[in-house]
């Protein structure tokens, strides 16, 4: 693990996101353990039952996103797990560094999967919460390796609860502190990144519950490496924000593998490094449903037992169409 250190949307509100198919290499939905998951800096997490009470704190009593358990994160500013806590973590001014999972990968992966990855984690939004604290952040970051398996660059939403003079408020999207500023972005704590950035395309959520947080990494017509940043309602399923990065190597994490400055090529890319709550300042932040999970198939494996029927990009007539095309696609 690397080392710690506006746009109006209410037209997509009737727009519902195409379910993609794709074969799932990381499931943690907390319905057993929080295996994969681990304590971080001033953050731990812990699994808990559906309707937990935070005894009138954030998203008190609320049900799962599915099952029967969910997972809530305890900021302590005390705390110094893995020796990476933030002595001045302060919820609402100061960063605290949160938890994190390897995807079981142990940080090292360095193969880019044929077709793209993507991975999502459902977060329940509070905005009851939000009305009475302003500027609470967190950032959710997907990071990726290189194709050497050293870490390459982090892609973060940007999370803040509302303020009296932030986007949503100015562009009378919103009219009070209760919604949430959302941006995405390569930068992580309050020093790399700000949800209320004009630069990186600020929107906005008002309404409570819980939201699907999905990055999707594939090759765009070039060649290059492109982000899809979505949030969904997990409810109705429509696109609530939504963003697409064309990510710029960066020094000194090229490593000779692609041109600073230029488009990112996905010859340079490698597998995910780690899904991490880089800043997380909101006591008892509730989460569920965290996936990895490859875009097209990589192995026979994949299309066995009906699994050639799940994938929507290709499609495949058969089990031996989507054997050929594995064949056809391996290293």
């Amino acid at each position: 693990m690397r080392k710690f250190a506006f746009y109006t949307l209410a037209f997509l509100a009737l727009v519902l996101l195409p379910v993609a198919a794709h074969a799932q290499l990381f499931a943690q939905g907390f319905e057993s353990d929080t295996a994969g998951w681990f304590n971080q800096g001033n953050g731990s997490i812990a699994r808990v039952p559906s309707g937990f009470s935070t005894s009138g704190g954030y998203a008190d009593g609320i049900s799962s996103a599915s099952g029967s358990y969910q997972a809530r994160l305890h900021v302590d500013p005390a705390a110094n797990f893995g020796n990476a806590g933030n002595p001045q973590c302060a919820p609402g001014s100061k960063d605290c560094i949160g938890p994190y999972t390897d995807w079981n990968a142990n940080f090292a992966a360095s193969r880019f999967p044929t077709g793209g990855v993507e991975t999502s984690v459902d977060i329940y939004l509070d905005a009851d919460f939000a009305a009475t604290h302003k500027d609470y952040r967190f950032d959710w970051d997907s990071a990726l390796n290189d194709s050497t398996g050293q870490f390459l660059q982090d892609y973060a939403f940007n999370v803040g609860t509302g303020e009296p003079n932030d986007p949503c408020v100015e562009s009378g999207l919103a009219s009070s502190n209760a919604h949430f500023v959302i941006a995405a972005s390569t930068g992580i704590f309050r020093s790399g990144a700000s949800p209320e950035d004009g630069t990186h395309s600020p929107q906005c959520i008002s309404a409570s519950g819980w939201y699907t947080f999905q990055h999707v990494f594939k090759p765009d017509g070039n060649g290059d490496l492109e982000v899809d940043m979505t949030i969904i309602n997990k409810q109705t399923g429509a696109l609530a924000a939504t963003w697409t990065l064309h990510p710029t190597c960066q020094a000194p994490q090229s490593l000779g593998l692609c041109t600073e400055g230029q488009p990112l090529p996905v010859t340079a890319v490698g597998g995910n490094a780690y899904g991490w709550f880089a800043n997380q300042e909101i006591d008892q932040l509730a989460i569920d449903n965290t996936t990895l999970a490859t875009l097209e198939p990589q192995s026979r494996k994949d299309c066995k037992q009906g699994g050639w029927r799940t994938f929507s990009n290709p499609v495949f007539k058969d089990f031996t169409a989507c054997v050929a095309y594995v064949d056809q696609h391996e290293d």
